[in-house]
């Protein structure tokens, strides 16, 4: 069973709702035209395209991986942050006071009725429960423009969890394990680790910066955390293998347990698993795709090599 089907409107339902611009369907699904590769939310006012031309996605993240690229008319990235204003009130009380267990006597006194569908459509708006999200960290995105295509960076208060490629095919399993294994309420926004990523990769794509210094947050296994605190040791400019790596942790016979790893690494460029190639030298996998990778290592060969000539 297609789970984005399961969790959509009836197809003939979303049809009449973006032909008519119903705002009651604002963040329970996005529209997104294969003809010009733009998504939208449902009540947008640009042209409407012909229903065949369309397809229905739950989330915009989805929508992303697939390839397409907001609109910037209707701007459906931000939608949450048109959340009514009672959501409003309710996130910034959230974030106050996550220990708070909401009672419906304190729903009431926020003028929000407890049997009003409070609770279906908070669910909707973020993809969490009113109570899960009482005791859930927030976890923040923003998209960021980059020479090898969109990103999506995502933070909380201790530091960067995530950073890829909107094209990233495990981006959307990436997400829900963020939400339904450790707990996160993902939304729009900014913090202060946010902008620092964007100032640091801009650095790091003109040349200018080697290392990271964002702080970082990465939520994994014993195993992948000792994995990814190898990959930081890949010096800048150089290369490692999946067998080194494990010969590093102690066990060399581990060199598919270390690509596994690698792949589950949320931190693209930041973690460098792009410095990771085959024992002959192959580019081998990369979740960027290899071009996105060759690219990389072209990138910093390059600055080592102007920085060693401007060292004589």
């Amino acid at each position: 069973m297609n789970l984005q089907n399961a969790v959509l409107p009836p197809h003939a339902e979303m049809v009449r709702a973006m032909l008519e611009r119903d705002t009651a369907y604002e963040g329970v699904f996005f529209t997104a035209v294969k003809t010009t590769g733009i998504f939208c939310r449902p009540s947008c006012t640009a042209r409407k395209p012909k229903p065949e031309n369309v397809e229905f996605f739950a989330h915009a993240d989805e929508a992303m991986s697939a390839g397409y690229r907001a609109c910037l008319r209707c701007k459906p990235l931000d939608a949450a942050a048109i959340a009514p204003d009672w959501v409003q009130r309710l996130l910034t009380s959230v974030d106050a006071d996550p220990d708070l267990r909401w009672t419906d006597a304190q729903l009431l006194a926020e003028g929000i009725e407890p049997l009003s569908g409070f609770r279906d459509a908070f669910q909707k708006s973020f993809h969490i429960t009113p109570g899960r999200a009482a005791h859930s960290e927030p976890l923040l995105f923003t998209r960021l423009t980059t020479p090898l295509g969109p990103m999506i960076a995502m933070a909380e208060q201790r530091g960067l969890v995530l950073l890829e490629f909107l094209d990233r095919p495990a981006l959307t399993r990436e997400i829900e394990e963020l939400q339904n294994r450790y707990g996160y309420a993902v939304a729009p926004g900014h913090n202060g680790h946010l902008q620092q990523i964007e100032e640091e990769l801009a650095q790091y794509f003109a040349g200018k910066r080697s290392e990271f210094n964002v702080p970082l947050h990465l939520p994994g296994s014993a195993f992948s955390k000792q994995v990814w605190a190898e990959l930081m040791k890949i010096p800048y400019g150089q290369t490692s293998t999946y067998g080194a790596i494990a010969a590093h942790l102690g066990k060399p016979g581990a060199s598919r347990a270390v690509g596994m790893a690698n792949g589950q690494n949320r931190l693209a460029i930041v973690l460098p698993c792009h410095r990771v190639i085959g024992a002959d030298g192959s580019l081998t996998g990369y979740g960027g795709g290899q071009p996105r990778k060759a690219f990389l290592l072209r990138l910093e060969s390059a600055a080592v090599q102007i920085t060693q000539q401007l060292a004589f």
